[in-house]
């Protein structure tokens, strides 16, 4: 048996870097509303959840929730490691999908791929494509089973540990089975991730281009949007990428 699949996308307001952005109005929608509606294409989830902060500076994400009917676990604001596996339990998850809130251009079908080879491909308790990073930043995905996730939140001691969620999985290998997915050819110079003004600029241009009411287009047409009009790439060139330790 497969299990239960659930998509837990962390969202909060506050941001260095661009503040408010999970809520910033991208063609006339929040931008989370792009993660969910893209996460809703996945034939192999079961259900999607989100995951915020009890910060009242978090209010509106719960508002949001509420106002989409989209399943919401508030927990705590630092330690997002007992957030996510607050929210598992909760929402009874075997196999957890982590996606960020910051991904508005997620394509389904890479996170289907991902999760179609944990399940069929060698057993493992951690398949990401982010270690080593070859596919797009914006495209980041991590498939994980529950196991895994509450023994991080059992023995996950560091503050890195417990603010990154799995860290304590993929570095602790003697544990886990970690597998890594690679992408050719290597697709990491696109950065469709939105974490600042300029990111959110090129993500809106995307997104006009694309769009066609839905934000049905996925990660091969953005790619060769890209690539036909390499002055796009030209808006977020200099932001430089602030990313966890591997």
């Amino acid at each position: 048996m497969r299990g239960r699949i659930v998509a837990i996308v962390q969202a909060r307001m506050q941001s260095n870097r661009l503040p408010g952005k999970v809520l910033k109005e991208l063609l006339g929608r929040p931008m989370i509303d792009y993660v969910v509606e893209r996460l809703r294409r996945s034939r192999l989830l079961d259900d999607l959840v989100i995951a915020t902060s009890l910060l009242h500076a978090d209010d509106p994400v719960a508002d949001y929730c509420v106002s989409k009917s989209i399943r919401f676990h508030r927990g705590s604001e630092c330690d997002v490691l007992n957030r996510y596996f607050e929210t598992a339990l909760i929402c009874e998850a075997d196999i957890i999908v982590r996606v960020c809130a910051d991904s508005p251009l997620i394509d389904p079908d890479l996170v289907d791929e991902l999760i179609e080879e944990f399940l069929n491909g060698p057993t493992c308790d951690y398949l990401s494509n982010t270690i080593n990073q070859s596919c797009p930043l914006g495209m980041n995905t991590e498939v994980f089973t529950f196991e895994a996730l509450k023994q991080a939140e059992l023995y996950a001691e560091t503050r890195y540990e417990r603010e990154h969620v799995t860290p304590y999985i993929y570095r602790h290998r003697c544990s886990f089975t970690v597998h890594e997915k690679h992408y050719q050819p290597d697709l990491s110079n696109y950065r469709l991730t939105v974490d600042t003004q300029e990111d959110f600029e090129l993500v809106q241009q995307i997104c006009e281009r694309l769009s066609t009411g839905t934000a049905a287009f996925g990660l091969s047409e953005i790619i060769g949007l890209l690539d036909a009009n390499p002055d796009l790439m030209d808006i977020n060139a200099n932001v430089m990428q602030t990313r966890p330790e591997k």
